[in-house]
């Protein structure tokens, strides 16, 4: 069996799609798997920040509270001292992370 002309180069270009599709499809993989870290690691910032300043707090670090969390996370947007717990929140391009501590 004899293929025509216009036969030939079929698979190429098959062959080409199929290829951009699963770069596209690992970019995207690749994509959200940044975010996730990134958001990730500004929680465990929060949580660290919060509990800096629910130490200091309590006593046991030197400080104000709300000063310790900035000094531990730059990215400090918000900090309120609720009885004893300290709450903070940090805010890193639309990403967003809270994190409470106290005694």
């Amino acid at each position: 069996m004899r293929k025509g002309f216009r036969d030939l180069g079929s698979g190429t270009i098959i062959s080409l799609g199929l290829m951009a599709a699963i770069v596209s499809g690992v970019l995207l993989i690749g994509n959200l798997s940044i975010g996730q870290l990134q958001q990730t690691r500004l929680n465990e910032l929060a949580d660290n920040a919060a509990i800096g300043a629910a130490d200091s707090l309590r006593g046991l670090n030197t400080g104000y509270p709300c000063e310790v969390a900035k000094a531990i996370a730059a990215q400090l947007s918000n900090c309120y001292i609720v009885d004893d717990d300290v709450i903070v929140e940090l805010r890193e391009g639309n990403l967003v992370a809270k994190a409470r501590a106290g005694p």
